[in-house]
């Protein structure tokens, strides 16, 4: 199954923006209560009640108005509180989900040797695969063919070699792996470690034997290091049946940013069964610009049907490459054989070589029968997010204050209406400040434990 993304339709409100008959209903709110006194005073109707019950009756009217108020704000409050929320959540998620997926491996630089001459030729869409060469089954360059052992060291030291001649600039190796189809004797294992010793990679810190190894595992092994990893890939004769075209790869990879280099971008599952979807939520993330986007190139043909794959991609606003060669379509089994999971090391070695480098490419590889889809290129990303996104910052809500006051108003009310400003007024007004307190700090910690409690959980509940 590809990323799923979080649901980011916002369940809870939409954003109010405050308008003017909004206005006018709210300053209704505030002056009808008072008004409706007012008016009862001047048409006489309070003229029968003392003068202390008058301003009691003012003070209730005013308590009435400030409570309307308060009321109107807290709700607009609230939903604003609530957006913001939403809103913050919204970022801190795009940024959570996005963030890794946009964090690449740096291949800086790569080492190819294989029995068929033409590989990188036809790589690079030179040349169409020649069908009628006799090919030669092992990699030539030895004086004596012997399989087995020896073959395996011979190809180590050869890629080793041409990796120190290529690259041009020193880079401090923590870890060093060598991948295989079969399982390394002690011997073997204490030859390569002699061969490492005189090299300019003599500094290592962990030499690593790999049979059959999973490539997503170790690219994740590799991005958690400091300092650059060189990883081997050897497909030797371990016997003399001669079953395999014979192959080797270096590549040299690191988790530390260049801008030069290759970026090996985190590879998405990928199902043939819903292979559109799958195909819009990558060129929906877009971990390399689309318009980038020239090669589509296969590392095994197990479980990709790459036709149905070509022809969605077809469908897109992509600019795939029409040569007369691969079409847009590298099958990379067809040049070099089909070497399983260990295919993909032998693909990314042979591109970093060739002229697709400048060009953005998806490759399409096997893992455990899995299949993944991988973005590879030079080209920054255009959705990053770099920035996490700020904590939403809850003020002073302005209802707290209102309702405070016209608790506070409540208390005069109720306290002049048993005439305890007459008996006790420091203690009435002591009462009044207090539950003016106490009711905006109320209001404050309610208005945070309903957006927080109510709505988290439904933000959660939304989470890829």
């Amino acid at each position: 199954m590809a990323w799923r993304e979080s649901n980011l339709e916002s369940p809870v409100c939409r954003r109010e923006t405050t308008t003017l008959s909004q206005i006018c209903f709210l300053l209704l709110l505030a002056v009808v209560p008072v008004t409706v006194i007012f008016v009862m005073d001047i048409s006489g109707k309070l003229n029968v009640i003392s003068p202390a019950k008058q301003t009691i009756a003012y003070l209730g009217g005013a308590s009435v108005s400030l409570l309307l108020v308060g009321l109107k704000l807290f709700r607009g409050e609230i939903n604003h509180s609530v957006c913001s929320l939403w809103q913050y959540w919204k970022q801190h998620e795009i940024y959570r989900w996005g963030r890794p997926k946009y964090i690449p491996v740096y291949l800086s630089g790569s080492a190819v040797i294989a029995n068929n001459p033409f590989l990188l030729a036809h790589i690079n869409g030179d040349r169409p695969l020649p069908r009628d060469e006799n090919l030669p089954v092992f990699v030539p360059g030895s004086e004596t063919i012997v399989p087995g052992s020896d073959r395996l060291i011979f190809l180590f030291s050869t890629l080793l070699d041409k990796l120190s001649v290529s690259s041009e600039q020193e880079q401090s190796v923590s870890d060093i792996y060598i991948n295989t189809t079969v399982e390394v004797d002690a011997f073997v294992q204490l030859r390569l470690k002699t061969l490492l010793s005189t090299s300019r990679y003599s500094h290592y810190q962990k030499l690593l034997f790999c049979c059959q190894p999973d490539y997503n595992q170790q690219i994740e092994e590799i991005k958690s290091q400091k300092e650059s990893a060189l990883v081997f890939t050897l497909l030797h004769y371990s016997t003399e049946s001669q079953e395999e075209n014979e192959m080797g790869s270096l590549l040299l990879l690191s988790s530390q940013y260049d801008d030069n280099a290759v970026r090996l971008f985190p590879a998405m599952p990928f199902s043939m069964a819903q292979h559109e979807e799958d195909i819009d939520q990558l060129l929906r993330v877009q971990q390399q610009p689309n318009s980038s986007l020239k090669l589509l190139c296969t590392a095994g043909n197990q479980i990709i049907e790459a036709v149905k794959v070509h022809q969605c991609l077809g469908k897109k606003d992509l600019y795939l490459f029409s040569d007369p060669v691969h079409a847009g379509t590298l099958h990379f089994s067809e040049v070099a054989g089909d070497h399983g999971d260990l295919s993909v090391y032998l693909l990314l070695a042979s591109l970093s070589l060739s002229h697709y480098q400048q060009e953005s490419v998806l490759v399409f590889y096997p893992v455990d029968g899995n299949l993944y889809c991988q973005s590879v290129g030079k080209r920054p990303s255009e959705r990053e997010v770099r920035i996490p996104p700020r904590n939403p910052e809850f003020g002073l809500p302005a209802s707290a204050l209102f309702l405070g006051l016209a608790a506070l108003l409540s208390i005069l009310f109720v306290g002049m209406q048993f005439e305890w400003h007459v008996n006790n007024p420091t203690l009435l007004t002591l009462s009044a400040l207090l539950v003016l307190f106490i009711t905006t700090i109320g209001v404050i910690i309610a208005s945070h434990i309903y957006i927080h409690w109510r709505w988290w959980p439904v933000f959660l509940s939304r989470l890829r």
